[in-house]
């Protein structure tokens, strides 16, 4: 079985990336692929996986604060 993983937020988009990471360091080949899904692109920059930074227009960048509605 293949898998890619899909991170939403801050800890998701982390845990993706440990998961990856700690995969490929043990030679298995079981996740094709990571993607982290963000609204704070300072969460997203540091992160070593495929990223997409959602609602640009609204929260410009900078994420929800915690305040989701």
């Amino acid at each position: 079985m293949k898998t890619l993983l899909i991170g939403v937020g801050q800890c998701c988009g982390k845990l993706a990336t440990k998961i990856t990471t700690y995969t490929e360091k043990h030679g298995k080949k079981a996740i094709t692929g990571a993607l982290a899904i963000n609204t704070a692109q300072a969460d997203l920059h540091p992160l070593p996986i495929d990223t997409h930074l959602i609602g640009e227009d609204i929260l410009k960048g900078g994420g929800v604060g915690g305040d989701n509605e």
